[in-house]
């Protein structure tokens, strides 16, 4: 490539990005009813700090929207007032309270279309949630994603958990099952049957624990994995330490028992719900007599 080509192609990249990156964003005055001003007041200042911390959006200031109080909950609506502020998309949001619970309604125009680009309600049970809808609206409106879509360890909403989502981090056990092969030892066993019962806690970006159970003798070890996300599917890597009996035929000065040091890979689905799906692939070399060596995968169950 020339390098009046690279000098273009980088230029036309930069200025995609700088587009992208520049969608100017008017957020109208929040509509509402039955909530108190300064519930009013603190969520409309929470949803613009969260929606500041997305790159996607260009906010434009508070003040500037003020003068535009009036009832917009439509697109042709919207539109005209993004028009007069030249702004690229104009979110409206409205609280509305029925009983104790608060229903959250939100509609995001494309201004130069001049028609709604998302759309979507939800409630929170109090005002005592609302800070944690702002950030679901938020990340619904950078991802392009529905509300129920946004779910996160430490952001599910109590409307989340009538759909059996737990609310937070919690204590869990699981059974993990499959098959360990041998690279070293083990009797020169082409593969062993392997089961695991699993007792941790997830922390949000860490699962830490304590596990046992039988693989062509007996394991006993702690572990800590490392998520790389709060969504539903995250990948993960970990180390585990403990113990490990191997069954072999005893030899005379000879010990089958030794220390276990092991790393593993693998994937967690469904962690927002009060269940999930554990994938592992684990290789770990006991510090045994026989020099004991095996990848071991697995698959199985934990519950919240």
């Amino acid at each position: 490539m020339g390098k009046s080509q690279l000098i273009c192609t980088l230029f036309l990249i930069l200025t995609g990005t700088l587009v992208f990156a520049g969608q100017r964003l008017a957020v109208l005055p929040l509509h509402a009813n039955g909530v108190d001003q300064s519930t009013v007041q603190t969520f409309s200042e929470l949803l613009r700090n969260e929606l500041s911390k997305h790159d996607k959006f260009s906010l434009l200031s508070g003040k500037q929207m003020d003068q535009y109080g009036e009832y917009c909950m439509d697109s042709d609506c919207a539109a005209d007032i993004g028009e007069n502020v030249q702004a690229d998309l104009v979110l409206a949001v409205s609280l509305n309270r029925l009983g104790e619970k608060i229903i959250v309604h939100f509609i995001l125009t494309d201004v130069h279309r001049r028609e709604t680009q998302l759309a979507d309600n939800s409630s929170v049970p109090g005002v005592d949630e609302l800070d944690v809808m702002a950030r679901r609206i938020a990340n619904s409106i950078s991802s392009g994603k529905l509300i129920d879509q946004t779910a996160e360890v430490g952001q599910v909403l109590k409307e989340d958990e009538k759909a059996f989502i737990r609310r937070k981090a919690a204590k869990y056990l699981g059974l993990t099952f499959g098959y360990t092969y041998p690279l070293e030892g083990y009797e020169d066993k082409d593969r062993v049957f392997s089961l695991n019962l699993i007792l941790g806690y997830d922390t949000g970006s860490l699962m830490a624990g304590v596990q046992g159970g039988a693989r062509y003798g007996v394991t006993a070890s702690v572990f800590c994995d490392y998520l790389f996300s709060r969504s539903d599917f995250s990948p993960f890597l970990g180390l585990a330490a403990g113990f490990h009996w191997v069954a072999h035929d005893n030899e005379p000065d000879k010990h089958e028992d030794g220390f276990m040091l092991a790393a593993n890979a693998g994937l967690v689905a469904f962690r927002t719900y009060n269940f999930q799906l554990r994938v592992n692939c684990e290789y770990a070399v006991t510090f045994n007599d026989y020099d004991d060596s095996a990848l071991t995968l697995m698959i199985g169950l934990l519950k919240n």
